[in-house]
């Protein structure tokens, strides 16, 4: 009797201490595991990445079932009470250390395009902490944001695993999603009463984020995962040298032009050739292929001037490089997308051809 006296005071003292600094603690386990994933996935082969996933994926469904679990056998189990008093600290834990690798392996092209998906996800993590703390408590939230980590898993493992990339691979991928998401509510229903009272919802919920997903996907306002743009410029020249380097010459850029937010390229006289470079990340050893889409302003919209495309492998870290070029080159606002052969913006640049007669300073760029 006295020794389940001393537990229960223990196990309260711990419970007051955690309810005392959840506020800190939560927070701090989304960037204990946003900071470690972010500097580990740098340092590792894609192969160790998708294990690193998986097991996330797997503890995330771990944690909101000890979470929501009323199973009564477990209640009375010392060391259960203290694993389910903490087990918010390994959901969030899991949560920043999940999408902070999505971050990672999907903005690889440095800028926030790719990976703003996944940010912004971690930004409402670290805000929900707080302000929305009790939302993020409950159970339709956790799994809203347990699918799209599902989701974000089975686009990247998917390509991976048949090599191959597109709008079929996508809906795939999605429907893979929510046949785990199904399993996982169907058997989790067994041992918390809370998801069998909100299946419903729960499933619409689900839905609802897939057909989200789906909206943004095919209207192209997120890129075609796993493919993501890592460089991209416009050249006066491009060769592709002996050693399988690229050179590239552009003129130097002022520093009004240098502060521009759109690039001016200035051209000779007679000139009406440029060349656009770009380096395309896919994290996994696919084949596919990449679209310049050469567009100038004209009549208050973007017209196509001309397109080209080139062949890419995926897996190496830096990229797979290549470029096109355009014989229409005319002074004015100019913007160069970049897309898969089905039509999905991985990225592009906008720049602003203007003609000269000065001899500018040319800079010889490597690649």
């Amino acid at each position: 009797m006295f020794t389940h006296v001393q537990e229960f005071l223990r196990f309260t003292k711990v419970r007051m201490w955690y309810k005392k600094y959840e506020r800190l603690l939560l927070p701090g386990a989304i960037l204990f595991g946003l900071i470690g994933d972010f500097i580990t996935v740098r340092y590792i082969n894609l192969s160790a990445v998708q294990v690193i996933l998986s097991v996330h994926v797997i503890l995330l469904g771990v944690w909101i079932t000890i979470i929501h679990s009323e199973a009564p056998l477990l209640k009375e189990n010392r060391i259960y009470r203290y694993i389910k008093l903490l087990a918010p600290l390994g959901l969030y834990y899991s949560f920043g250390a999940l999408f902070s690798m999505f971050l990672v392996l999907y903005s690889n092209s440095g800028s926030l395009f790719s990976g703003a998906p996944f940010l912004i996800i971690i930004v409402l993590l670290l805000i929900g902490t707080e302000m929305l703390k009790e939302q993020f408590k409950r159970l339709s939230v956790q799994i809203v944001v347990y699918f799209c980590a599902i989701f974000s898993y089975f686009i990247l493992v998917i390509p991976y695993v048949i090599r191959e990339i597109g709008n079929i691979v996508f809906l795939g991928s999605g429907i893979v999603s929510l046949l785990f998401v199904w399993v996982f509510l169907k058997l989790f229903e067994k041992v918390s009463m809370v998801a069998k009272e909100k299946q419903i919802f729960l499933y619409k919920s689900v839905a609802g984020v897939f057909v989200f997903i789906n909206v943004l996907y095919f209207t192209n306002s997120i890129p075609p995962f796993p493919l993501s743009l890592r460089d991209a410029g416009v050249y006066q020249e491009v060769t592709r040298l002996p050693n399988s380097t690229y050179e590239a010459v552009r003129h130097e850029q002022t520093v009004f032009n240098i502060l521009s937010p759109v690039d001016t390229i200035s051209v000779g006289p007679s000139q009406t050739t440029l060349y656009m470079y770009s380096s395309i990340f896919a994290p996994t050893e696919l084949s596919t292929k990449a679209v310049h889409i050469w567009k100038r302003f004209n009549d208050g919209r973007f017209r196509v001037v001309s397109r080209a495309e080139y062949p890419i492998v995926g897996g190496r870290e830096s990229g797979y490089r290549g470029y096109t070029y355009t014989t229409h080159i005319t002074p004015g606002l100019w913007w160069v997308t970049v897309e898969t052969g089905e039509g999905k913006v991985i990225g592009g640049t906008m720049f602003r051809v203007v003609r000269t007669n000065e001899s500018l300073p040319r800079v010889v760029d490597e690649f």
